[in-house]
């Protein structure tokens, strides 16, 4: 973990009080089993009607040229930092329901919810996660994602 803790209000979970977003990583790579465990923990997530509407674009250092296709998506100001992450993830929604085509508006709120679960998971192997909101979803509409994976 870390020594870096919220200083909270009220007392909370430590595993909640632990996490933080930092603009600096490591330069080392993470484990094949513990990025299946933060997409399982996302894929636990509740969603209205157990819909799970969410999907994860997912690039790793390993893959050079994934990773940079990923990494294109996102504005310049976070692929300063972003560069020197190991993995990119990117959470997408479909916005209508599949059991009926009608629109589902408690899709985003329910990528919000995978991802929480994603960094508490991520929080509780030592890992830490950066979200951010600037990307570029024209770019990532437009780019060859579908060679990537999807969690």
């Amino acid at each position: 973990m870390t020594d870096k803790k919220a200083s909270t209000n009220h007392p909370i979970y430590e595993l909640l009080a632990e996490r933080w977003s930092p603009y600096a990583f490591a330069e080392q790579s993470v484990e094949e089993a513990d990025l299946c465990a933060l997409f399982e923990a996302a894929h636990w997530a509740c969603s209205s009607y157990n819909e799970q509407p969410w999907r994860y674009i997912v690039a790793t250092k390993e893959d050079p040229e994934q990773f940079q296709q990923l990494l294109s998506c996102l504005n310049k100001g976070n692929q300063v930092w972003a560069r020197n992450a190991p993995v990119l993830a990117l959470g997408v929604v479909s916005l209508k329901f599949t059991r009926n085509g009608k629109d589902n508006r408690a899709a985003v709120h329910d990528l919000g919810l995978a991802a929480g679960n994603l960094v508490l998971e991520a929080t509780a192997r030592g890992l830490f996660v950066h979200e951010m909101i600037g990307i570029l979803p024209d770019r990532a509409r437009e780019a060859q994602l579908a060679s990537l994976q999807f969690r």
